[in-house]
């Protein structure tokens, strides 16, 4: 077994894995952003369900990937140390500081179309401080770390883009807030690790500003 799926050309193993991670998130996104489904409510069993989603993906790319000779190290995972976490609150600062200075130069109306619209219920610690770590690792792990690993020795601005373009569309459900606010991060993320190749200051920082915006409706 291990034979064939080492044997999977490169791009079968590229769309495999984008497909798998995204797919299901990305449609979803799209038909809440074009008004098909109604984006709900966020409870914590809605917590728990995308848990589910991305340590079970997590588990089953994971194996895939390691089958085919990934590594920890390969996906941006070196010796985290404390520059790191530095490294980390800076981001989320500079994640704060650019919508803040976009939506000074905004006009009233376009201001209060970039309002989130997306409803909330009372959320618990647990569901908070699982989802602020497993949702960060999830993310970075696909959409920085493996997609600058497979794509960067053949374009470096093609992963950028793609690590870009992947973060803003399965953000679309947010409405016009994703481009004010998920946008710059996007930006500045992926420019982040086109230098400096580790994913321990996004987890940070990423984990951190999950929190932050959960821990607002702790019920």
């Amino acid at each position: 077994m291990k034979r064939l799926i080492a044997a999977i050309p490169q791009q079968a193993e590229i769309a495999i894995v984008l497909i798998c991670a995204f797919g299901l998130p990305l449609t979803y996104s799209v038909l809440i952003a074009s008004g098909v489904v109604d984006a709900g409510t966020t409870t914590d069993a809605r917590l728990v369900r995308l848990l589910i989603f991305e340590l079970a993906t997590l588990g089953l790319l994971g194996s895939l990937l390691w089958a085919r000779g990934w590594t920890l190290e390969r996906l941006g995972f070196g010796t985290p140390v404390l520059q790191d976490a530095i490294d980390g609150a800076g981001l989320v600062a500079v994640a704060y500081l650019l919508p803040a200075c976009i939506l000074l130069v905004l006009p009233t109306e376009l201001k209060q179309s970039a309002a989130s619209t997306l409803l909330f219920g009372p959320l618990s610690l647990p569901a908070i401080v699982a989802t602020s770590i497993v949702n960060p690792v999830f993310e970075e792990v696909f959409v920085v770390g493996y997609v600058f690993a497979a794509l960067r020795g053949a374009n470096g601005m093609l992963a950028i883009n793609v690590s870009i373009a992947l973060r803003l569309a399965y953000h679309l459900y947010q409405g016009a807030a994703s481009v004010i606010f998920i946008l710059p991060l996007a930006v500045m993320f992926a420019w982040w690790y086109s230098k400096r190749a580790s994913l321990w200051p996004l987890l940070f920082a990423h984990a951190a500003l999950d929190f932050m915006a959960l821990s607002r409706h702790l019920g």
